[in-house]
């Protein structure tokens, strides 16, 4: 099973609330998927999209009918300022897959 396939499950089983809590949502990663799924330095960045607020960002922009690349782009980018950094990709890889974890974002 892939990690995008993972994270679905993780969300699918304990709701869309888990996104909403930073520590809850590490606390789910450290806990609940399997020790392989993941990089450390992936789980870093999908908790930070959390904590830093970009993947909220995200879907509030996606649910005001934002196109959905635009979205993805706006939000990780401001995932990467608030990292600190000026490597985009990342970011927005974070936030596409937290969105597309919880139904927002079609495979």
């Amino acid at each position: 099973m892939t990690l995008h396939d993972e994270l679905r499950e993780l969300v699918d089983t304990f709701g869309q609330g888990l996104l909403g809590d930073a520590e809850q949502f590490r606390a789910a990663l450290d806990d609940y998927l399997p020790e392989n799924a993941a990089l450390p330095g992936q789980l870093n960045v999908l908790h930070d999209a959390v904590r830093f607020g970009a993947y909220s960002r995200c879907v509030e922009l996606l649910e005001r009918g934002s196109d959905p690349m635009l979205a993805v782009g706006t939000a990780g980018d401001l995932l990467a300022r608030e990292r600190g950094t000026t490597e985009v990709l990342t970011s927005r890889w974070a936030v596409a897959t937290l969105a597309h974890a919880s139904g927002h974002l079609a495979p």
